[in-house]
């Protein structure tokens, strides 16, 4: 099988990139804010075109959307800070990173690639946000559908990783986004349940 060229967006020191490692998707750009976790990312995979910068500025995002056309990425990973929307957090709506994942939607719809991936906390699907140009609180899902359904199947939910045989219970929301003529990409079941445990 061919594999899909991917972009990892937030990538921290690459541990998502570590499980797909022996899937179809083979990473080639990353970008990263914090340059130590930059510096990680570049011992762990050097053959990774890691990006350092912050993604909400105009030379950052126009080196990662040229390098990624030049790469014809098709897939795109993303796990934007969740700070401002986690229960652990103070959980403002107005939180500057709050918006970040306005990016990966450009992202998309500049790059048109196959499938996406975001994940984040279980807050992420029912959040809302401070849209910057209206100044209007609006959800997070409801401008991701709103964006992309025209061409793309979007399927979410919140999982818990104890059914997916990971030692602890972890729950985490994730999208799911596929290009509508690809192959749709669906939310897999559980491979555990209350009852095997």
């Amino acid at each position: 099988m061919e594999k899909l060229k991917g972009l990892s967006l937030f990538s921290s020191g690459g541990i998502s990139e570590y499980y797909l490692n022996y899937t179809p998707v083979e990473f080639t750009i990353a970008n990263e804010l914090i340059e130590n976790r930059c510096k990680f990312y570049r011992h762990l995979y050097p053959n990774v075109n890691m990006i350092h910068g912050d993604i909400t500025k105009k030379k950052i995002y126009d080196k990662i959307l040229k390098n990624s056309k030049e790469e014809n990425i098709d897939f795109i990973m993303a796990t934007p800070p969740c700070q401002g929307m986690s229960k652990a957090g103070k959980m403002k709506v107005s939180d500057h990173r709050n918006i970040l994942f306005l990016y990966i939607l450009n992202l998309i719809e500049e790059l048109n690639p196959k499938y996406c991936l975001i994940e984040n906390v279980p807050e992420f699907i029912k959040f809302n946000y401070i849209d910057p140009e209206t100044k209007n609180e609006k959800n997070i899902m409801e401008k991701i559908k709103d964006t992309l359904s025209d061409n793309y199947n979007i399927n979410f939910k919140v999982l818990d990783a104890k059914y997916f045989e990971v030692p602890q219970s972890r729950k985490r929301a994730i999208v799911l986004i596929s290009r509508k003529d690809q192959k749709e990409w669906k939310i897999p079941k559980n491979i555990l349940n209350d009852n095997n445990l």
